[in-house]
């Protein structure tokens, strides 16, 4: 597993990982997890603190039906996308300030999402 995809695996046990100082990591797991996901962290912890660390936010979002990371800017973006976020997934703060500024509606960011997906694009404000 990329670290981003044990991250995601934890979050869908419903747990949660905690990067603190360093090289520590804390986690909180269900108590019947699978012995495997403990062992994937434990293999990816140097990694998976440094994706702890990085000035982003992991978001899950009804509306496009998965979970997107919305990065403080570009070299997050390329950070998160090289520790196995999908670059569909990956937003940066300047993206969603174009779609908050615009009013966005539901219906209109799954057509964004998809058409940004499908060119490898990106969104900027065109004013």
């Amino acid at each position: 597993m990329t670290p981003i995809q044990t991250i995601l695996a934890v979050l869908a046990v419903r747990g949660k990982l905690v990067a603190g100082g360093s090289d520590r990591l804390t986690m909180w797991l269900p108590r019947d997890v699978d012995p495997q996901l403990k062992a994937e962290i434990r293999a990816n912890k140097a990694a998976l603190i440094e994706v702890l660390k990085l000035p982003a936010k992991i978001v899950r979002s009804d509306t496009l039906g998965i979970i997107v990371f919305w990065a403080a800017d570009e070299p997050t973006k390329e950070a998160l996308i090289q520790y196995g976020a999908d670059p569909a997934a990956v937003y940066t703060t300047a993206e969603i300030t174009v779609l908050v500024k615009n009013h966005v509606t539901p219906d209109q960011l799954v057509r964004i999402h998809t058409a940004r997906d499908l060119f490898h694009g990106r969104i900027v404000d065109s004013k």
